[in-house]
């Protein structure tokens, strides 16, 4: 729910700087981008967790 609200947020502000399409493709890019960077963080702490305990 909070990344939704962030996320209306933002496109809303960037509608405020009147961005070209491209700029808007880009910030999206760069998001989505930086959001699954941190999914795999995640994922791979997760995954040498359940490695460590498997021994």
């Amino acid at each position: 729910m909070v990344k939704t609200i962030s996320r209306e947020a933002g496109y809303a502000i960037s509608r405020q700087r009147n961005l070209s399409p491209e700029d808007e493709r880009i910030r999206k890019l760069e998001r989505e981008n930086r959001e699954l960077r941190e999914e795999i963080e995640i994922l791979k702490k997760a995954a040498a967790y359940f490695a460590k305990n498997q021994k």
